[in-house]
């Protein structure tokens, strides 16, 4: 009895160890069949992992770039929310296809331009439903640029004069209605026929202004978006300038991402920014981070967030005024963002799936550390 016991708990224990070497085995294969599906996937599109998770999961049926990886009924702090698309996702993808001489991805972008968010006028829709129909009755300069310098690098490279019609078609329109007391201004509302009174800092981009300039008999107003450059002082809430008050607008807290805009477009006309370098070596130095939001007097944080997006910024301004140092550390701490779990249904997004809960991203946190890493050639 007692030797049939053993022999029994024995076969049980070599059934139970069969059984376990097989669920073994069979999860190395199927993490196997997982990996060399991702290896082929890979091969097959050649995609950068970023690329490929922005077409998987940010692209809308009609191929406009959603805001946000899920839907959502809620708007963000910028008026958008979900699946809508907004003309900066296209423009910062018009640049990627520059970036990577990617002409099929930048005529494909064209296309989308003039199909959804290209009005007859000339004006350029700042935001779209999923459906691709426009839903404001605005444009956005800051936008408008983008596009216009993605329009123009398109013809430099390729020489396509379609991009420079575009090019003209959409300026005019800005030349005509983006300007006030010979200032260029945020937004043009075509609905109401008002423009606006501010000029937002950030959205001075100098080289496509005097571009724009050049286009018209308006030169003065490039001399006047100059001279703001000339009293900015980084790090110094400055936010808008009302163009019929004459006078700058305030906030008491300083964002990251407009001062990086602002060092970077100062920088290209040649302006001393190395208080801002001074500052951000200091923050590297207490902190081993940066972050989103800071006091204005006190300099200190207000905020606990990071962003890849401010440091894929963070690279580009460092890296084009020579400060290799900071333009490493904000790289090194950009990817840390992104997912780069193969078997994740995430993989290659930026600040998505790295948590339990974790499933959303914006547009923007992804394509800007893509343009980043295809100017550094990774």
């Amino acid at each position: 009895m007692r030797r049939a016991r053993r022999v029994n708990r024995k076969r049980s224990f070599v059934k139970t160890f069969a059984v376990m070497l097989v669920m073994v085995f069979t999860l190395s294969g199927v993490w196997q069949l997982v990996d060399i599906k991702r290896s082929v996937m890979a091969m097959r599109t050649s995609l950068h992992p970023t690329h490929y998770f922005i077409e998987k999961h940010l692209m809308n049926p009609n191929d406009t770039i959603a805001t946000y990886v899920k839907e959502d009924t809620n708007e963000d702090s910028d008026f958008v929310k979900g699946r809508e698309a907004i003309s900066e996702s296209l423009g910062l993808w018009m640049m990627y296809g520059i970036e990577v001489s990617d002409q099929a991805l930048f005529d494909k972008s064209v296309q989308s331009l003039q199909i959804y968010f290209l009005d007859r006028s000339g004006m350029v829709y700042w935001r779209l439903d999923p459906l691709g129909q426009p839903n404001v009755s605005t444009n956005a300069l800051v936008d408008d640029l983008r596009i216009l310098e993605a329009l123009h690098l398109g013809y430099e490279k390729w020489e396509d004069t379609r991009y420079l019609e575009l090019f003209q078609t959409i300026s005019d329109f800005m030349l005509s209605h983006n300007i006030k007391n010979g200032y260029f201004i945020d937004f043009y509302d075509e609905s109401y026929q008002l423009a606006a009174d501010t000029i937002s800092l950030t959205y001075m981009n100098p080289v496509t202004l005097k571009r724009l300039s050049g286009r018209s008999d308006r030169g003065e107003c490039s001399n006047k978006n100059d001279s703001n450059y000339n009293k900015l002082q980084l790090m110094v809430p400055f936010t808008r300038y009302d163009t019929q008050q004459r006078s700058y607008e305030y906030s008491e807290t300083v964002n990251l991402i407009d001062q990086t805009l602002i060092a970077s477009n100062l920088n290209s006309v040649g302006v001393d920014t190395s208080d801002y370098v001074a500052f951000l070596r200091n923050e590297w130095e207490r902190h081993g981070v940066v972050y989103g939001m800071y006091d204005a007097k006190t300099k200190e944080p207000t905020v606990s967030h990071e962003s890849p997006a401010l440091y894929s910024l963070i690279v580009d301004y460092a890296s084009s005024i020579g400060e290799t140092e900071i333009a490493t550390k904000a790289y090194e701490r950009m990817i840390e963002f992104q997912n780069k779990h193969i078997v994740s249904p995430y993989y290659g997004g930026y600040s998505i799936g790295l948590a339990p809960g974790d499933q959303n991203s914006h547009s923007f946190d992804n394509l800007l550390p893509l343009l980043t890493e295809a100017k550094r050639g990774e």
